[in-house]
Protein backbone atom coordinates (compact mmCIF):
# COMPACT_ATOMS: atom_id res chain seq x y z
CA UNK A 1 0.00 0.00 0.00
CA UNK A 2 2.77 2.44 0.92
CA UNK A 3 4.68 1.41 -2.19
CA UNK A 4 1.68 2.20 -4.42
CA UNK A 5 1.30 5.60 -2.74
CA UNK A 6 4.99 6.36 -3.36
CA UNK A 7 4.71 5.32 -6.99
CA UNK A 8 1.59 7.48 -7.38
CA UNK A 9 3.33 10.47 -5.77
CA UNK A 10 6.38 9.95 -7.98
CA UNK A 11 4.15 9.88 -11.07
CA UNK A 12 2.45 13.10 -9.99
CA UNK A 13 5.82 14.80 -9.45
CA UNK A 14 7.06 13.49 -12.79
CA UNK A 15 3.92 14.78 -14.55
CA UNK A 16 4.36 18.19 -12.90
CA UNK A 17 8.01 18.34 -13.99
CA UNK A 18 7.07 17.31 -17.53
CA UNK A 19 4.45 20.07 -17.62
CA UNK A 20 6.94 22.66 -16.37
CA UNK A 21 9.51 21.49 -18.90
CA UNK A 22 6.96 21.79 -21.71
CA UNK A 23 6.04 25.32 -20.62
CA UNK A 24 9.70 26.33 -20.61
CA UNK A 25 10.20 24.78 -24.05
CA UNK A 26 7.23 26.74 -25.43
CA UNK A 27 8.51 29.96 -23.83
CA UNK A 28 11.98 29.40 -25.30
CA UNK A 29 10.46 28.78 -28.74
CA UNK A 30 8.49 32.03 -28.49
CA UNK A 31 11.57 33.96 -27.41
CA UNK A 32 13.54 32.41 -30.28
CA UNK A 33 10.90 33.66 -32.74
CA UNK A 34 11.04 37.15 -31.22
CA UNK A 35 14.83 37.16 -31.44
CA UNK A 36 14.74 36.05 -35.08
CA UNK A 37 12.23 38.80 -35.90
CA UNK A 38 14.34 41.42 -34.11
CA UNK A 39 17.47 40.24 -35.93
CA UNK A 40 15.72 40.51 -39.28
CA UNK A 41 14.43 43.99 -38.41
CA UNK A 42 17.95 45.09 -37.38
CA UNK A 43 19.38 43.81 -40.65
CA UNK A 44 16.70 45.67 -42.61
CA UNK A 45 17.42 48.87 -40.67
CA UNK A 46 21.15 48.50 -41.30
CA UNK A 47 20.53 48.14 -45.02
CA UNK A 48 18.23 51.19 -45.00
CA UNK A 49 20.74 53.25 -43.01
CA UNK A 50 23.64 52.18 -45.22
CA UNK A 51 21.95 53.98 -48.09
CA UNK A 52 22.07 57.23 -46.12
CA UNK A 53 25.30 57.00 -44.15
CA UNK A 54 28.75 55.47 -44.61
CA UNK A 55 29.05 51.83 -43.50
CA UNK A 56 31.46 52.73 -40.69
CA UNK A 57 28.93 55.11 -39.15
CA UNK A 58 26.16 52.54 -39.30
CA UNK A 59 28.37 49.85 -37.76
CA UNK A 60 29.41 52.19 -34.94
CA UNK A 61 25.79 53.05 -34.20
CA UNK A 62 24.85 49.38 -34.06
CA UNK A 63 27.86 48.52 -31.90
CA UNK A 64 27.20 51.38 -29.45
CA UNK A 65 23.53 50.50 -29.19
CA UNK A 66 20.75 52.80 -28.16
CA UNK A 67 20.32 52.24 -24.46
CA UNK A 68 18.39 55.06 -22.84
CA UNK A 69 20.30 56.78 -20.09
CA UNK A 70 20.11 59.88 -17.98
CA UNK A 71 23.15 61.23 -19.84
CA UNK A 72 21.47 61.04 -23.23
CA UNK A 73 20.37 64.48 -24.34
CA UNK A 74 18.75 65.78 -27.46
CA UNK A 75 20.94 67.74 -29.80
CA UNK A 76 19.93 70.35 -32.33
CA UNK A 77 22.11 71.39 -35.22
CA UNK A 78 21.63 73.66 -38.16
CA UNK A 79 22.21 71.83 -41.41
CA UNK A 80 22.19 72.84 -45.03
CA UNK A 81 21.18 70.48 -47.82
CA UNK A 82 21.69 71.07 -51.51
CA UNK A 83 19.59 69.24 -54.07
CA UNK A 84 20.79 69.65 -57.63
CA UNK A 85 19.91 68.12 -60.97
CA UNK A 86 23.06 67.63 -63.02
CA UNK A 87 22.72 66.89 -66.71
CA UNK A 88 24.17 63.47 -67.58
CA UNK A 89 24.79 62.53 -63.93
CA UNK A 90 22.93 59.20 -64.05
CA UNK A 91 24.69 58.02 -67.19
CA UNK A 92 28.07 59.06 -65.79
CA UNK A 93 27.41 57.36 -62.44
CA UNK A 94 26.74 54.09 -64.24
CA UNK A 95 30.14 54.27 -65.94
CA UNK A 96 32.29 55.35 -62.97
CA UNK A 97 33.52 52.94 -60.32
CA UNK A 98 32.57 53.58 -56.68
CA UNK A 99 36.20 54.53 -55.92
CA UNK A 100 35.90 57.56 -58.19
CA UNK A 101 32.90 59.05 -56.39
CA UNK A 102 34.60 60.76 -53.43
CA UNK A 103 36.87 62.76 -55.74
CA UNK A 104 34.05 63.48 -58.16
CA UNK A 105 31.66 64.71 -55.47
CA UNK A 106 34.37 66.97 -54.00
CA UNK A 107 35.18 68.38 -57.42
CA UNK A 108 31.56 69.08 -58.27
CA UNK A 109 30.76 70.69 -54.91
CA UNK A 110 33.73 73.06 -55.11
CA UNK A 111 32.96 74.09 -58.70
Amino acid sequence: MIRAALVGAALIVLAALAGALYQQWRRAAGLRLQLDAATLELQQLQVACSRLAPAGVVQRLVADGTTPSAEATAERKVATALFADLVGYTAMSERLSPRCWPGFSTATSSA
